[in-house]
């Protein structure tokens, strides 16, 4: 099973070495990659995991916000040290295909999608993933 999670940084510490995720997203797609028929995992690991909240903020789709000064759904992405705007629209879901379009474009087959089972040309049009 394929994630679609992205470390962000590699830190060495003696010699432990670790891999560090950003976002409760990355922790959600982890947590459930772990434990999705597992039978055999640690308890005290799986209790942390449980207290992460599902989301933060106010849309379950990456890159996307709610701003109630607009009444509309915003699609953002971090490109090159700055947050890009993408747009606005009036559904969640069109926000989030909006996000996954854009990101697609700047990070080709490893970028994040919201709707990973559906790929995109590089044009960002959709076509099914067989």
């Amino acid at each position: 099973m394929k994630m679609g999670v992205r470390a962000v940084s590699l830190q060495q510490k003696g010699r432990i070495h670790m891999l560090v995720w950003g976002g409760v997203w990355a922790l959600t797609r982890i947590r459930k990659w772990l434990y999705t028929d597992a039978t055999v995992y640690l308890e005290r690991k799986r209790a942390i995991f449980d207290g992460i909240p599902p989301q933060r903020g106010t849309s379950r789709f990456v890159g996307v916000y709610w701003s109630a000064c607009r009444s509309k759904w915003i699609a953002r992405v971090y490109e090159d040290g700055k947050t890009r705007h993408i747009g606005c629209y009036d559904d969640e879901e069109l926000a989030a295909r909006a996000y996954d379009a854009e990101v697609w474009r700047i990070y080709g087959g490893s970028a994040n999608l919201n709707f990973p089972g559906i790929a995109l040309s590089p044009t960002g049009a959709a076509t099914a993933e067989q």
